[in-house]
């Protein structure tokens, strides 16, 4: 017994050092920054699952898991960047309490999926509807009203919906070219790759289609990688981000 008081008091007493790590630091985020950066990888998979738990942490990790508003889209995080193998882990680990939430959200995007396929309208829209009401907004949801809209409604009731999106809180379809503004103006070298759903810009009239975007953001901005056109439906997406982060980390490995 007494040994398995000891081990059931291992984890509390690693967790409670990581925490007043984190609190020395100077605040919570600051100090989850430096963990991020400086804690054993192993002790990072076992602890940062316990710190989203941990309502003192919770928010700062995941503020608002299922936003009922795109306007919420992207809240929270810790944004200071690590190497690949330590911001993969705490990614994983970060989502690891939401595992179940997840795997129901793709039981019924793939219900989704197959009753777009099969052309049912009824329950592509009611399916649209009870995943906005159980798992909030998102990037998929978006992009999911967006094809329903366009195979069952056409391309300008697409476009309506797109706009209202891109209204929402200042949120726009030109937001890489924004942030790569922002990262020149700040001196920010980081490579940027643009991943989009848009395949033109602008009002009617006066658009300009994602080639002519492409080509001005490789003109204007040194850090650019590229962009990859998303669509929920093609899966040829993933093949060409996949390309261009190979390429990217090869011409790093090239250099070195």
């Amino acid at each position: 017994m007494a040994k398995a008081k000891r081990a059931a008091s291992g984890p509390n007493q690693e967790l409670n050092r990581a925490r007043a790590q984190i609190t020395a630091a100077g605040g919570i985020h600051k100090g989850l920054a430096r963990y991020k950066h400086t804690a054993d990888i192993g002790e990072m998979r076992r602890i940062l699952p316990l710190l989203v738990d941990h309502p003192a942490y919770r928010g700062v990790f995941w503020p608002d898991p299922m936003p009922r508003s795109y306007s919420r889209l992207g809240a929270g995080g810790i944004p200071a960047l690590a190497g690949f193998e330590r911001e993969l882990i705490w990614c994983v680990q970060t989502l690891l309490p939401y595992a179940r939430l997840i795997s129901d959200f793709i039981a019924e995007k793939r219900r989704f999926e197959e009753a777009l396929l099969r052309g049912d309208q009824e329950n592509v829209w009611r399916l649209l509807e009870e995943i906005e009401r159980r798992f909030g907004v998102s990037l998929w949801l978006a992009e999911a009203n967006i094809n329903a809209l366009q195979t069952f409604k056409g391309y300008s009731a697409q476009q309506e919906y797109a706009d209202a999106i891109a209204r929402t809180k200042g949120a726009h379809p030109f937001a890489g070219r924004e942030i790569l503004r922002q990262m020149q103006r700040n001196r920010i070298p980081t490579p940027v790759l643009v991943v989009t759903h848009f395949d033109r810009f602008g009002e009617e009239g006066n658009y300009m289609t994602l080639d002519e975007l492409t080509e001005e953001l490789s003109d204007r901005f040194s850090n650019y990688m590229g962009t990859v056109h998303y669509r929920s439906n093609v899966d040829d997406w993933k093949m060409a981000l996949a390309e261009r982060l190979g390429a990217h980390l090869r011409q790093k490995e090239d250099k070195t």
